[in-house]
C-alpha cells in the first residue's frame, strides 16, 4: 500500500481542518485514506511490531486457484 498527502508534496505548512461527513473520491490508482485511518493503522503496525520483532518486509504474490 502507499499513500501520499499531495499538501505536503508542495512543502506548504497549512492547518486543515476535518470536514463532516468526509466522502472519499476515485483517484484514478492511488490510495487514500483518511488521517484518522492512516493513523489507526500506524499504531497497529508499531504494536504489531513491537510483538512480532522477526516480520521482515517482502513480497505479497496473489495466485487465482
Amino acid at each position: 500500500m502507499h499513500e501520499r498527502d499531495a499538501r505536503a508534496s508542495k512543502g506548504d505548512k497549512i492547518t486543515f481542518k476535518p470536514i463532516p461527513d468526509p466522502i472519499l473520491k476515485r483517484t484514478h490508482g492511488c490510495i487514500r485514506i483518511f488521517d484518522s485511518d492512516a493513523k489507526s493503522f500506524y499504531e497497529w503496525w508499531v504494536d504489531f511490531y513491537k510483538n512480532n520483532p522477526n516480520i521482515k518486509p517482502g513480497k505479497l504474490k496473489i495466485i487465482k486457484s
